[in-house]
């Protein structure tokens, strides 16, 4: 049975992941992981060229951000990847999916315990879609074509932000203040946590005991904030996570609404496993099914949380599973 040696990669707006996956009709593999700071190389190149130790003969690579005509540019990066232009360094031919692309092929071929189930409904045949909070927003869909589901990728996350209460109204017209486009990346993400922190303690006024210095740009104030969330010792910060887990129910709603996801819905991404405590609350679903005149239809869609963190290298490496059952050449 054919088996192919495929470098498997997923860019983010912080990390870089890096593996080798052996692909076959029937089974894949992935081995060898490392995560890189995206921040410390200059190009997508330079960092493959640190990681490369085996000769794979393709290149698959998740990307946060639209890939248009083979080139996609990461909107929280800064960096642009050309498929032919890695293509013409490597000498091998290199495919590029937009990350959640990427993911939603991984979530196809993954085993039940890489999930964890929200809403215990029954999944109907129909698509699926899943959506991913990190550095940004992710979301893609799922096609049922009648025989397999075929991931495709969109830029949901960019769309407006809407605001269900007036507390949320209020929390648009602060960000409306530091940003032109208020999307629900700038709530649904681990700078969009912050956004929330910093709108309660300064302009709510909320107490707390987690003192953030507003000016400051470290990457590690979401988990901050998340972990004193989860420990109870911030009033300010358990609300921030209240809200950010409300609106990831929202917006997770408005997916499967668009997209008819009665086969269910994934969330997935670096933050979902870190809050589990808070999205298996009952205010998360009642929040997902709050959509007026099709909430009975909402409570019929089963939700998971992903927690397999390599899920989009697994994807990675699904999308050329499924070259090689067809038989396609690289």
């Amino acid at each position: 049975m054919a088996e192919i040696t495929v470098l498997v990669g997923d860019i983010g707006g912080t990390n870089v992941r890096l593996g080798i996956a052996r692909v076959r009709p029937d089974a894949i593999s992935v081995q060898g992981v490392k995560v890189y700071d995206a921040r410390k190389y200059v190009s997508p190149d330079s960092v493959i060229r640190h990681y490369r130790e085996a000769k794979p003969e393709a290149i698959v690579i998740g990307v946060a951000g639209p890939v248009v005509e083979n080139v996609a540019t990461l909107t929280n990066l800064g960096w642009t990847l050309s498929a032919g232009e890695l293509s013409r360094i490597f000498q091998i031919p290199v495919y590029l999916l937009n990350d959640l692309q990427a993911c939603a092929y991984g979530v196809l071929v993954a085993p039940s315990s890489s999930l964890v189930t929200l809403n215990d409904a029954e999944p109907k045949p129909g698509n699926k879609a899943v959506i991913a909070a990190g550095t940004g927003l992710g979301e893609a869909g799922m096609f049922w074509d009648g025989q397999q589901h075929q991931p495709w990728a969109c830029e949901g996350g960019h769309c407006d932000f809407a605001p269900r209460s007036e507390l949320d109204v209020e929390l648009y017209f602060y960000l409306k203040k530091k940003f032109v486009h208020v999307s629900w990346e700038r709530v649904l993400s681990g700078p969009g946590l912050v956004n929330i922190y910093y709108f309660l303690k300064f302009e709510k006024k909320m107490p707390g005991s987690l003192e953030l210095d507003v000016q400051t740009e470290s990457m590690d104030l979401p988990a901050k904030i998340s972990a004193a969330a989860l420990a109870n010792s911030s009033p300010t910060a358990v609300v921030a996570l209240e809200l950010f887990c409300k609106y990831y129910a929202a917006e997770a709603s408005n997916l499967a609404l668009k997209t008819m996801a009665l086969g269910g819905v994934y969330i997935a991404g670096g933050i979902a496993p870190k809050i589990l405590p808070f999205l298996k609350k009952p205010s998360f679903i009642a929040e997902f099914t709050n959509v007026g005149r099709l909430s009975q239809l909402l409570k019929t869609i089963p939700v998971y949380v992903v927690v397999d963190e390599l899920i989009g290298l697994v994807g990675a490496a699904a999308f050329v599973q499924r070259k090689l059952r067809k038989q396609k050449p690289f």
